[in-house]
């Protein structure tokens, strides 16, 4: 596929959504996803989103818009978005991932920024693709 791009990104959720709740956000996304060939991964510490698109340029934008007017997060904000050679996320229409603070303390590349006590939302590009990397391996 050429024109091949991913978007990465974290909001701050509004509310702490159950687990029913996500499975419908999950739902949806995946349907949608397959239709517009769009890939990814999403994870979820309890408050902060952590989002991976990979498609069409065209195409991830949009939704990326879609998702800056979407009342269940805020403060959305944009931490790469760049033209790929190949998917991270080939087989996951959307996967995801509950995670902790833990879990991310342990991922090589990424423990040292958390261990100094900081927020995902602030997280930067070097992070949030040692995160991508990780969870592209994983599973």
């Amino acid at each position: 596929m050429k024109n091949l791009w991913n978007i990465i990104y974290v909001s701050i959720a509004t509310k702490k959504f159950n687990k029913e709740e996500i499975l419908e956000i999950l739902d949806q996304s995946r349907s949608n996803n397959e239709k517009l060939n769009v890939t990814g991964v999403l994870l979820y510490d309890g408050h902060v989103f952590f989002q991976v698109l990979e498609g069409e340029e065209h195409t991830i934008s949009k939704i990326y818009q879609k998702i800056c007017k979407d009342k269940r997060t805020k403060d959305v904000k944009l931490i790469i978005k760049k033209s790929i050679e190949s998917r991270n996320f080939p087989e996951w229409t959307m996967g995801f991932k509950e995670i902790t603070k833990k879990e991310l303390n342990q991922l090589p590349g990424v423990n040292d920024f958390f261990k100094e006590n900081k927020f995902i939302y602030h997280i930067n590009p070097e992070i949030a693709n040692a995160i991508v990397t990780a969870f592209s391996l994983k599973e």
